[in-house]
């Protein structure tokens, strides 16, 4: 799976607490040895909300039309502020293009002996890469719905999960949240919390971004295909620390139905 370098998140949340960019939570300590837990941790504040990853849950249910229009209109202000953000004072994150990040996601494919039809889309995007927006940003790397905490009146009240964050191009990570999110009815891609009216469309989020960035959206495509095979290759990974043993927690062990599932969803949609 994915490594984390918790001293880095660490020191990327310090600065972040401090700015003008999306909410996050405060930071207590870190340490960065083993001598407490038998691993790296760090703590941080508690931050009081709700969110969902998939159903329409107790917390989301009460809402209005407005209420989840204003919530995807909170999500991509918070992708843009933070893809307005000067990459200056984030000179310890990685720098990583188009290309490289299709080669990491390519290689643990490979190395996990993933499908023939997910490796064959990354080599394709090795070899023909998207066209960039700008100079590069700093980018979340996993800018899920999921990963938002939101108050019991829909404002956004904390953006999780930061160890994919690196400088790169922000088209990755809208790519990643429209490969995710439903074009239409009958798209494979929908949760059942999206099939709430109120939510913006793809060509919603694409117009806001963009007005907020003041970037063109190119490509946009190839950027969905990335991010899409991005979850693939980590499906792709579990599944086979699954099945040669060296884990036996059996979330994994479900990963195999999970890829599957989702490229069927990808070609549906055109992306694989």
């Amino acid at each position: 799976m994915p490594s984390y370098d918790l001293d880095r998140e660490f020191h990327l949340l310090e600065l972040l607490s401090h700015s003008d960019g999306p909410p996050v939570p405060g930071l207590r300590s870190a340490a960065v040895d083993r001598s407490t837990l038998g691993r790296p941790y760090y703590v941080m504040d508690r931050i009081i909300g709700s969110t969902t990853n998939w159903g329409v849950n107790e917390w989301l249910a009460p809402s209005v039309p407005t209420d989840r229009a204003a919530m995807s209109a909170a999500w991509i202000d918070a992708m843009a502020t933070l893809h307005r953000m000067p990459v200056e004072p984030f000179s310890f994150l990685p720098s990583v293009g188009f290309v490289e990040e299709s080669e990491r996601w390519l290689r643990m494919t490979v190395d996990s002996e993933g499908p023939p039809s997910l490796i064959a889309l990354l080599q394709e995007l090795v070899r023909r890469p998207a066209v960039e927006s700008g100079p590069r940003s700093v980018v979340h790397g996993d800018f899920k719905f999921g990963n938002m905490l939101w108050s019991d009146t829909f404002e956004l009240v904390g953006l999780l999960d930061w160890e994919f964050t690196q400088v790169s191009e922000p088209l990755l990570d809208l790519g990643y949240v429209l490969g995710l999110w439903p074009k239409g009815p009958g798209d494979r891609f929908h949760r059942p919390y999206t099939q709430l009216d109120g939510w913006w469309s793809h060509t919603d989020m694409i117009r806001s971004w963009s007005e907020l960035t003041g970037r063109d959206v190119v490509d946009l495509e190839r950027y969905e295909q990335l991010g899409m095979a991005k979850i693939g290759a980590i499906f792709a990974r579990g599944w086979h620390i699954y099945r040669t043993g060296l884990s036996r927690d059996a979330r994994l062990g479900r990963w195999d139905r999970a890829l599957g599932k989702h490229l069927d969803a990808m070609q549906s949609r055109g992306l694989l």
